[in-house]
Parts: structure tokens; C-alpha cells; sequence
């Protein structure tokens, strides 16, 4: 008898390690809804002489939503172009994160960055360096930066649909006061189906995020993306 119930509570020890192991590894896995507005506008050159030099406004505005929380981002900039392939910004962020219970967070952030872009035929590409500064009540001041590189390729010669593809690495460059480690941060890899009409452009598709918590695991994303592109 005193075996048997031995036994048995081996197969039930054994039963909740194998429990425990499979909620481990189902969270370490997500999908979210992302969803974005980008739009420049390019002010009058006030000589015209400079040809594509001038300021521009930027703005982007963003939600995604979880499991558990909605994150909504604005982030307001200004930028001078330098000609027509680079162009420098600087602008202020706020990134919200409401959760579905108290623990919401509020980060206010400011930015800089630079843009380089051009087009090969049928090939778009853009390059994107850029610095955080990150504000949180109560907590230090931290600083990230960020790489992001984009390659489209127009389906035909002018025409209007595009595959879109774009990676952005994230670099946390200390250990945060609210214990986010230093070094990698996240990877945000991007493919999908790019259509453009005008001055918009929409893309849609699918985008692969690896983020590393807290404990130095990594959370993968499997999330939903559309973003449309306004460029004045």
C-alpha cells in the first residue's frame, strides 16, 4: 500500500513539473495587434536655391493591444532635411501602457534621430538610427538606442503594390532603474504587403518581436500589423 502511494505521488509530482514546464514555455509566447499612423510634411524651402533643404514636421501615433494591456505611443518631431536622401529629427514621445488591472506605466521620452532613404529601380531603402532618453515617475532616467533598416520592392515598375520587409533592433545601453537589462532589448522584424496611392501608403502583414524581460527570458510575438504613411 505505502508503495502504491508512493508511486502515485511520484506520477503526481511528476505531472506538475510537466504543468509547471508548459505554462513556463506558453508564456513565453504572445500575439498582438498593432496598428500606426506615420505622416512627414515637408514645409516651403525658404531659398529655393537649396532645393530639397528645409524643415519638416513628423508624427506618429500608435496602439497595440494584448493579452492583458492596450499601449498607445504619440511622438511628435521636427526634422530639417539636408537633402534629398538624409534628413536629422528630434521630438518628444509618450508611450502608455494601460493594463487591464492597476499597473499601468507612463513613459515620456525624448529622441533624436536621422534618416537616410533612396530608391535603386524598384528597390526602396531606408536606414534609421535613433536615441532615447526614457522618463518614468519615480525612476532614473535611461537611455536606448535603436537601428532600423527597410527594403521594399515594388511588385512592377511603378506600380502601386510593394513586399515590405523592415528590422529594428533595440540596444538598452544601462540596466534601467526599473530593472530592465542592459544590452539587447528587443528585435522587431516586419514582412508584408505594401500598397501606395498618392501621397498614402498602407502595409500590412506580419511582425516578429523577440523582447527580453526583466529575468533575461525572451518573449516572442507573434503579432498582426497595419500601418498607413502619410508623406506631405
Amino acid at each position: 500500500m505505502a508503495r502504491r502511494l508512493g508511486r502515485l505521488g511520484a506520477a503526481a509530482s511528476l505531472a506538475a513539473v510537466v504543468a509547471t514546464s508548459t505554462s513556463a514555455r506558453a508564456q513565453q509566447r504572445e500575439t498582438q495587434a498593432w496598428t500606426a499612423l506615420f505622416a512627414t510634411v515637408k514645409a516651403p524651402s525658404e531659398a529655393p536655391a537649396s532645393g530639397a533643404r528645409g524643415p519638416s514636421a513628423w508624427l506618429d501615433l500608435q496602439a497595440r493591444r494584448g493579452a492583458s494591456a492596450t499601449i498607445v505611443l504619440a511622438r511628435p518631431g521636427v526634422g530639417y532635411r539636408l537633402s534629398d536622401l538624409v534628413s536629422l529629427w528630434a521630438g518628444y514621445a509618450y508611450a502608455g501602457t494601460y493594463a487591464d488591472g492597476p499597473a499601468n506605466v507612463y513613459e515620456h521620452r525624448a529622441w533624436q534621430q536621422a534618416l537616410v532613404s533612396g530608391s535603386v529601380g524598384q528597390l526602396t531603402l531606408q536606414l534609421r538610427p535613433r536615441l532615447e532618453q526614457r522618463f518614468r515617475d519615480g525612476e532614473d532616467p535611461a537611455l536606448r538606442a535603436r537601428l532600423f533598416g527597410r527594403a521594399n520592392v515594388a511588385l512592377w515598375p511603378r506600380g502601386p503594390l510593394a513586399i515590405a520587409t523592415w528590422d529594428e533592433v533595440f540596444v538598452q545601453l544601462h540596466t534601467t532603474s526599473w530593472k530592465a537589462p542592459g544590452g539587447f532589448d528587443q528585435n522587431r522584424l516586419f514582412l508584408g504587403l505594401g500598397f501606395t496611392q498618392g501621397a498614402l501608403r498602407l502595409e500590412a502583414g506580419a511582425l516578429a518581436v523577440t523582447v527580453r524581460r526583466a529575468d533575461g527570458s525572451l518573449l516572442h510575438q507573434q503579432n498582426a500589423a497595419l500601418m498607413a504613411f502619410l508623406a506631405f
